[in-house]
């Protein structure tokens, strides 16, 4: 019977030979990635397989610890190959997938509004440079797109001309070659940015604009096509996706100042009547439009958390040119300047220049993916310790003294109240739907389950109002009771013990 592995393998090998198969299929891939533009090729093709209306995927363990969501009960997950290089995969699930706890942030997931379409079209001229069409948006982006792709194909086409044997590329001489290479990369360089904008990319393409994707049919080649579009996407989507974020946030505290500015103005007029003209205003003002999900998307949520773990696949990997060694590629004449400072809403950025090898000998970066990444939250935000956080250091010092040159430790809490908060509910699961399962309990066990619960409590400098000491023995003894009982049948010989 095969693993996991070998069928995510198998399905990952069919999805990248047929994906260039047809305008649906590939515009079908584009529309998938545009939104996990984050993520490496690799990731795409498998989440475009599994899940292709996923807009925004992380593993659980994030969810929970950077933005303060559960995952729901019964979810199903993405599995995508893991970035050990070993035989494992890894657990993806969309943000359609998860729901939104006590302690949970604000997502930074933004959405395209025709008032900033001044703000991107400059955004895409400064970093693409002079734009030859900028009357509106899609000529736009398709003037960017061509100076995007002519300043950065070349990076990738060394790669195109080594592994093109057996393709309908292998005849061409080098000046179709590079042709071809363009202008497939150019409409879907474009396609991608057009729908995450919001546009409907299809109403701008014909699928004889895309004839040349159709020539890159073997495995290697489709590689070497979806890194570079994957790739040059990205370039464009963070710059945008800052622009974008920060027109939202300009947006919010101007409406914001206005209602206030009305309200005063109100009050000072007819003070009776602001209540009932304003309220609705300054309550819809406390919300940014398009940076959060509507929790209104939990479906099938449940107090308790479901937990998933990577595959480890110890069997050797099935022998295939889609498995080699990552090895760092050096790429001269990108225009961009150094890539490793475009960090955007997501994870940190390439290397030297961006590129890395792929599953298929192309250029792929290393890039983190989907949510994860310094610009959702500053460190500080973050927690952590060790040596990733030196400025936070665990301490059992008095504080120091008013007046002293030096400063009292600092520790950030906020990851234990989002556990602490995650075992409580595991708690209130296993009582009621959970059937007093021990396997929905994080900790694996009743006993562990209550101590880590202790630690964590014991641990905060703020206890929390939603629960106390008292309640937490209460429930370990609500949850010991039943089985205390069992086993003293089963001591005095009344009953039988299953197992």
């Amino acid at each position: 019977m095969p693993t996991k592995f070998q069928l995510i393998t198998e399905l990952y090998d069919q999805t990248v030979q047929s994906v260039t198969g047809s305008y649906q299929s590939w515009t079908g891939f584009l529309r998938a990635a545009c939104y996990n533009y984050k993520c490496p090729f690799d990731d795409q093709i498998l989440i475009y397989a599994q899940r292709p209306d996923a807009t925004a995927v992380l593993e659980m363990e994030r969810w929970n610890r950077r933005f303060g969501r559960w995952v729901n009960r019964g979810a199903k997950s993405i599995a995508v190959f893991s970035d050990d290089g070993q035989n494992c995969l890894k657990l993806y699930f969309d943000v359609s997938d998860t729901h939104a706890s006590r302690f949970a942030r604000p997502l930074p997931i933004w959405t395209m509004q025709p008032a900033f379409e001044p703000e991107v079209i400059e955004t895409l001229e400064t970093t693409f440079g002079d734009l030859a069409e900028k009357e509106n948006l899609v000529d736009a982006v398709r003037s960017a797109c061509h100076n995007a792709v002519a300043d950065n194909f070349t990076d990738y086409l060394k790669d195109l001309r080594e592994c093109r044997e057996d393709s309908l590329l292998e005849e061409l001489d080098d000046l179709n070659l590079e042709a071809f290479y363009r202008d497939a990369l150019e409409v879907s360089v474009a396609y991608m940015l057009m729908t995450r904008l919001g546009l409907r990319a299809d109403d701008y393409f014909s699928p004889d604009e895309f004839a040349h994707v159709y020539e890159f049919n073997t495995p290697p080649t489709i590689n070497a096509l979806g890194i570079a579009t994957s790739d040059i996407a990205e370039m464009g989507l963070r710059e945008i996706s800052r622009t974008v974020m920060q027109a939202q946030r300009d947006q919010f505290f101007a409406n914001r100042t206005r209602i206030g500015y009305d309200g005063r103005t109100e009050q000072h007029e007819t003070p009776h009547e602001r209540s009932e003209q304003h309220g609705g205003h300054l309550q819809d003002a406390e919300r940014l439009s398009g940076a959060e999900f509507d929790d209104a998307q939990r479906t099938g949520g449940a107090s308790g958390q479901v937990r998933g773990a990577a595959s480890a696949v110890p069997d050797e990997a099935p022998q295939s040119a889609l498995h080699q060694p990552e090895n760092q590629r050096q790429a001269d004449g990108a225009s961009l300047g150094d890539r490793a400072d475009r960090a955007e809403d997501g994870g940190a950025d390439r290397g030297a220049d961006g590129t890395g090898r792929g599953r298929d000998g192309g250029t792929e970066g290393d890039r983190s993916h989907a949510l994860d990444g310094p610009d959702e939250q500053s460190p500080a935000q973050r927690g952590g310790t060790g040596a990733q956080r030196p400025d936070l250091r665990l301490t059992t010092q008095e504080p120091t003294e008013a007046g002293s040159d030096e400063l009292p430790a600092f520790v950030d809490h906020s990851g234990d109240y989002v556990l602490l908060d995650r075992l409580r509910a595991d708690c209130d699961y296993f009582l009621g739907a959970g059937g007093r399962s021990e396997k929905h309990l994080w900790a694996g066990n009743v006993h562990a389950q209550i101590k880590k619960m202790r630690e964590l409590y014991d641990a905060l400098p703020e206890k929390p109002e939603w629960l106390t000491m008292e309640q937490i023995q209460g429930y370990r003894k609500a949850m010991l009771e039943k089985r205390n009982f069992r086993e003293n049948l089963c001591r005095d010989g009344f009953t039988k013990n299953p197992g």
